[in-house]
């Protein structure tokens, strides 16, 4: 319990800053922003989405706290249904193998070393 509060708490946390800043950049004024998010791996993606539904529905009795977990899950499903539009998120792990690369493996080291636009040098984490 004392872990799924800290859980719940990290989780609201990320998904108010997440919402607050698409809706200031995006937010009724007619046009939207780019909006894309990259997981590590598909089992990143699935444990995130899947924790937002759980707490959702563990806390049904506080829709506050239900809708602000249920954003995410809804957001990244709106786009697929839509003809020709794209998801809006990559996996990294899917996006690596994509290349041809000097490097073994598709963790996160292998994808900091990548060139992943030319001109603008690999990717900090600083």
């Amino acid at each position: 319990a004392e872990y799924e509060g800290k859980e719940l708490a990290l989780l609201l946390r990320f998904l108010h800053k997440l919402r607050s800043t698409v809706e200031l950049h995006g937010g009724g004024q007619g046009k939207g922003i780019l909006f894309h998010i990259y997981f590590h791996s598909n089992k990143q993606h699935r444990v995130l989405l899947t924790r937002c539904m759980h707490l959702a529905s563990k806390h049904a009795g506080s829709p506050s706290i239900a809708r602000e977990l249920m954003w995410l899950p809804e957001l990244l499903g709106q786009r697929v249904s839509i003809p020709g539009e794209q998801q809006m998120h990559s996996i990294l792990e899917l996006e690596i193998c994509r290349f041809v690369t000097k490097w073994e493996g598709k963790d996160l080291a292998t994808a900091t070393q990548q060139q992943w636009l030319p001109g603008r040098g690999h990717f900090t984490w600083d």
